[in-house]
């Protein structure tokens, strides 16, 4: 897998400002999230579309613990939406259930511009 500071040095866009930002890594959240944050290669993103994957197991409170490690970095949801058109499956109790979710956040930093 190629990191997204890999993916900005390779065009050119270190230091540019990205109007959205879509992440869908299909699980991997709590791996490149971290990644980005630490790297420094959200803090020009002004908006982010964070798709979760409930398919592998964790709890609810994992998956916010992404949301909040975000929110700790400047980034505050706007919304959360569940997509149930695409991301369902049926449960050992027939139901339906809900495994994807999009998060959509904001950068604080440029809300002040």
């Amino acid at each position: 897998m190629r990191r997204f500071a890999t993916l900005l040095g390779d065009n050119n866009h270190t230091h540019r400002i990205i109007d959205i930002l879509k992440i869908d890594v299909e699980g991997s959240e709590f791996e490149t999230i971290p990644d980005m944050l630490r790297t420094g290669t959200l803090e020009n993103v002004r908006q982010l579309l964070l798709e979760i994957h409930n398919f592998l197991g964790y709890n609810l409170r994992e998956y916010y613990s992404i949301y909040w490690l975000l929110h700790s970095y400047g980034f505050v949801s706007v919304a959360v939406e569940e997509w149930p058109s695409t991301c369902t499956k049926i449960n050992e109790k027939g139901e339906h259930e809900i495994f994807c979710f999009i998060f959509t956040l904001v950068n604080k930093r440029f809300l002040e511009l």
